[in-house]
């Protein structure tokens, strides 16, 4: 580690170094993820008005750990699907603050359930819809599995 003066800290970091030349270190984590593909989509739970399965259903990559949902809402909206971007942090998936087209009228969290089986690559989404979501679906929870085809 170099120091503003130029001088390099090697070896162990005793208390009295840090006391003398404060050192804050930031690290940037990565992890491979590789959720772009095909899938056919399944319902686990839920009563809102989703159907039991969507099949041919896709998760694009924007770009590197970041990734769109072809619908986030297992067709409640009747054929009319609502893109939904999340982050993949080393198998941790947190979605955006609102969708792609329709901005806050959808938005949701991904609740504990939510996971990527890293053996079968099926990722279960877990969804809970938050305010200002519109059309009754504030509130409403469902679940449902993305099988890779």
């Amino acid at each position: 580690m170099r120091l503003a003066d130029g001088r390099y800290l090697t070896g162990g970091y005793s208390t009295s170094v840090a006391a003398n030349d404060p050192v804050q270190l930031t690290y940037n984590v990565a992890c491979a993820s590789a959720l772009k593909g095909a899938y056919d989509f399944v319902l686990l739970s839920g009563d809102n008005g989703e159907v039991e399965s969507l099949p041919g259903q896709k998760i694009d990559r924007v770009s590197p750990g970041y990734y769109e949902i072809s619908d986030i809402t297992m067709d409640y909206f009747g054929g009319l699907a609502v893109r939904y971007r999340f982050t993949d942090i080393c198998g941790t998936l947190i979605p955006d603050n609102s969708s792609v087209e329709f901005g806050t009228q959808v938005v949701v969290k991904f609740n504990e359930g939510t996971s990527i089986d890293p053996v079968t690559g099926e990722i279960t989404f877990d969804v809970e819809y938050l305010s200002p979501s519109c059309c009754g679906l504030e509130g409403a929870k469902m679940s449902f599995k993305a099988i890779p085809r």
